[in-house]
């Protein structure tokens, strides 16, 4: 999911504004151990900001996830520790044979779900809960490009009427086609869809429908997008949610006798520690570190690059830091569209005028590593490629040659465009975060010096997404996190997935691009799969689309009571494995 790369953390703010922000925040903050018997893990976390929903396919927001995969099951899910695959709601990684469905080659997968796994209602999870899910992923008429894309693999489903655990899914053949098919969130059948609307539809069907109207479709989906489906949530995993005030706090609580509590013996994923988990909603980060000290928080993640790096300096005896790899990366998004950054030159010669390593340094200080594509530099395809160097002269060439002079003397290049006379003048959008304005204007300093003007225009960051998404905009610095998994890469690089219709916020379009990207669903071993990427990586590198900056750590704090289990998967720990050692009151 992409956020500004400013919120890397909220700016530092007056301490005297964050004192009284925890005035405010503390009467809604228990004491972790206040009331509580020995046996109670009550896990008490910050989100930076609220969720939009809890609800998997529709989520938008990247703080959504956290919450969702605790209620949310999928068939197999990555392991936290070393990244594989391994079965959840199945009892075994499923059987593949080659077959054919009217002359079509297809991988054949067989499932079989485990016979205790059930929904959080007792209703047991069935082969049509998996055919229900990918069907409404299908449908045109929900706002869900990414999980549309996901399901649009899988050619059919059928299911054993005797043993609805037992299931066959028919999917392109492809390494892809694995981890799509395995690794969505199920959703039950009978609770998001209880009059059964989409039973009559093929997948293929569905595949071929466009949003022209189709009124059972419209039914369903307004049904399944209603606020109090996300408010109110059913799934298959250890918890549930018992509680969201607004702005406030969402408190998931474990489920009774929850039905994987039984393997945790046998498959490690299963143990569950905490008893219940409180995320408290508080924008300012220098409240949660207070609280965090205080012992009225456990966890506060994400931590702006300056306030952790003085966190960690004090040695504080009650507070804790990790700094695990994040499976993220920042980078400035450029409208590849616009009358002015559709030259490529241009284009680079902004990335000549980025200190990457000075950004690393000043931003992020020091917990990061350079990205130069959009492949986690940690990923075994990814390409290492050479950092472009700050290089103020080489980005004057690289102007002069594109026929941008300054003619006026002005100290501001500029050149005649479809018969007009146009200023070097290019607007970056922040939110206003310490972070952001650092990176603001530090390239606007540079970028001056090549003879670019750079307008730095603050606003929220929803505004700034908004923008985006109607590209009305020259530049807007991003994050972007990554999956764990194989990296699709065409939401947020093919043409065909310009906003609305996908997360390609660059506008970039290559055909050539378009096509390795459309091939990278049909490989089916791993040395084809390398080319595509090293391809891709080489052609985005030389078009230069963004400007690709830094892959930082991430920053977290908790309680000394706290023992935290660090994973590679965002947020950098794994939150059922998670517990407290000592519970003390707090007066």
């Amino acid at each position: 999911m992409n956020s500004a790369f400013c919120n890397a953390g909220a700016g530092l703010r007056r301490w005297v504004g964050a004192l009284c922000a925890i005035a405010i925040v503390l009467g809604g903050c228990r004491s972790p151990s206040s009331n509580r018997s020995g046996e109670d893990q009550v896990l008490e976390l910050r989100l930076a900001s609220e969720p939009d929903r809890i609800h998997p396919m529709l989520s938008r927001r990247s703080v959504s996830t956290l919450v969702e995969r605790q209620i949310f099951l999928p068939l197999m899910q990555f392991h936290p520790r070393d990244l594989s695959l391994v079965p959840v709601l199945l009892e075994t990684a499923p059987a593949i044979t080659d077959d054919t469905i009217e002359g079509r080659p297809l991988w054949r997968y067989t499932m079989r779900l485990r016979p205790s796994a059930q929904w959080q209602d007792g209703t047991p999870v069935t082969g049509y809960d998996y055919l229900f899910t990918i069907k409404a992923a299908l449908n045109p008429l929900l706002q869900n490009n990414q999980w549309r894309r996901y399901a649009e693999v899988i050619d059919s489903v059928q299911i054993d009427s005797a043993d609805p655990k037992h299931f066959h899914v028919w999917v392109q053949p492809g390494l892809f086609s694995y981890i799509i098919a395995c690794n969505l969130e199920l959703y039950p059948e009978h609770y998001y869809d209880s009059a059964h609307l989409l039973r009559p539809y093929a997948l293929r069907a569905l595949k071929q429908l466009d949003d022209s109207g189709d009124t059972v479709l419209k039914t369903f989906a307004h049904r399944f997008s209603a606020s109090r489906l996300s408010r109110k949530p059913m799934g298959c995993g250890p918890f549930y949610l018992d509680e969201w005030i607004p702005q406030h706090r969402i408190t998931l609580q474990r489920v009774p006798q929850w039905w994987g509590q039984h393997l945790e013996d046998e498959v490690d994923i299963f143990r569950v520690n905490p008893t219940a988990l409180v995320f408290h909603i508080i924008e300012d980060e220098i409240s949660a570190v207070e609280l965090l000290k205080q012992g009225k928080l456990h966890i506060v993640y994400d931590i702006s690059p300056g306030l952790f790096v003085r966190l960690k300096g004090a040695k504080s005896s009650e507070v804790k830091t990790f700094t695990p790899t994040a499976m993220r990366y920042y980078y400035v998004v450029i409208n590849n569209r616009h009358l002015i950054l559709r030259n490529r030159d241009v284009r680079r010669a902004l990335a000549h005028c980025v200190d990457v390593h000075a950004f690393i340094d000043y931003a992020l200080e020091g917990l990061g590593i350079p990205v130069t594509g959009p492949i986690h530099p940690t990923k075994p395809y990814a390409l290492r490629l050479p950092s472009i160097a700050m290089d103020l002269e080489q980005a004057r060439r690289l102007l002069h040659k594109s026929g941008w002079k300054d003619s006026d003397g002005d100290g501001i290049r500029d050149s005649l465009i479809h018969g007009r006379r146009r200023k070097l003048v290019l607007d970056l959008w922040i939110t206003g975060s310490e972070t952001s304005r650092k990176f603001a204007l530090t390239l606007k300093q540079n970028a001056a010096k090549a003879g670019i003007d750079i307008d730095i225009r603050q606003s929220r960051l929803r505004d700034i997404l908004q923008r985006i998404y109607n590209g009305d905009f020259a530049l807007a610095p991003l994050s972007i996190r990554q999956s764990p998994g194989l990296d699709e890469l065409g939401n947020t690089w093919h043409s065909r997935h310009w906003p609305p219709h996908g997360k390609n916020f660059c506008y970039y379009s290559n055909p050539q691009v378009d096509v390795w990207l459309d091939s990278l669903h049909l490989v089916r071993d791993t040395t084809s799969l390398y080319r595509l990427y090293d391809n891709i990586q080489r052609a985005i590198y030389d078009d230069q689309p963004a400007v690709f900056l830094a892959a930082p750590q991430e920053r977290i704090a908790v309680h000394r009571y706290v023992e935290l289990s660090q994973t590679p998967i965002p947020p950098g720990f794994y939150l059922n494995w998670t517990k407290l050692h000592t519970f003390v009151e707090h007066q």
